[in-house]
């Protein structure tokens, strides 16, 4: 079945069909590998238990903005 056919079938744009397609006769699966963004977090023990208590005050506290 021809590309545009399947995207006509399925409502999925052809270019996306045909690199779905193209990727799997080069490497036999279509599953990506995902990149990674950005470096990693380091949370130490600390960072962990205070974490849950931080986030609910820092949305019930006012800020003032100074400019």
């Amino acid at each position: 079945m021809k590309p545009s056919h399947i995207a006509r079938a399925t409502g999925i744009n052809a270019r996306t069909i045909r690199r779905t397609l193209e990727l799997w006769w080069k490497i036999g699966s279509v599953q990506r590998t995902p990149i990674e963004r950005g470096r990693k977090e380091r949370l130490n023990a600390l960072d962990i238990a205070v974490h849950p208590v931080l986030v609910p005050l820092a949305k019930t506290t006012r800020r003032k903005a100074y400019i």
